[in-house]
């Protein structure tokens, strides 16, 4: 097994807490329409989806997102709850910003354009660490759960799969990335994180 040279995080479910339940309902509270039409209507209708491959800009999304409720809805409503859907995991990013002290480390999340463009307001955190290493799905043109996303998005930051180790809480991303050579952790905590990265003899 080749050492650790880099290293790829998630972000939901592993920097920050993500309650989406949370969101939902203080959508419905902030706009009047209830959560389990908002969750149809935007998050399982494919439209989410569509908006985290690069689908549509902001300006596009919010306009998606207004059509398909029927009302108009701006950009600080939908951001607050989404922010206020996070906790940010202070151990977790005190661990980051180490390794990022002493490794290249970057951060790649399914998300679209409209949080890439918010991220400092979203997560003010997260600047301080991966710097202009954060990656979008929107951007990058392709997701996690798609195994040929990871080699030409190593490629691009000049990383090998071998010597990096992917970590987020999906087991679907986890096994693709596996399937293209990276090196996984699938994450369920801090203490198995760290164990981990002892276990690799990088703590």
């Amino acid at each position: 097994m080749a050492a650790i040279e880099t290293f790829l995080f998630d972000m939901d479910g592993v920097l920050c807490a993500y309650d989406f339940d949370r969101r939902l309902r203080l959508l419905e509270e902030r706009l009047g329409v209830p959560a389990s039409e908002i969750e149809a209507k935007i998050f399982t209708s494919g439209f989410e989806e569509a908006a985290d491959f690069g689908e549509f800009g902001t300006a596009a999304y919010l306009e998606g997102v207004s059509e398909r409720l029927g009302l108009a809805v701006d950009a600080a409503t939908w951001l607050a709850a989404r922010r206020d859907a996070m906790t940010p995991d202070a151990a977790m990013l005190d661990l980051a910003r180490d390794l990022a002290e002493r490794h290249p480390t970057a951060l790649l999340t399914n998300n679209g354009w409209f949080l890439c463009e918010a991220i400092d307001e979203v997560f003010p955190a997260l600047r301080g660490i991966f710097a202009e290493r954060m990656f979008f799905s929107a951007e990058i043109g392709g997701g996690k759960e798609q195994t040929a996303t990871f080699r030409p998005f190593l490629d691009r930051l000049g990383w090998r799969p071998e010597t990096t180790l992917f970590i987020d809480d999906s087991a679907t991303y986890i096994g693709c990335a596996r399937e293209a050579g990276l090196e996984t952790h699938l994450f369920a905590g801090l203490d198995g994180l760290m164990a981990d990265l002892r276990a690799r003899s990088i703590l």
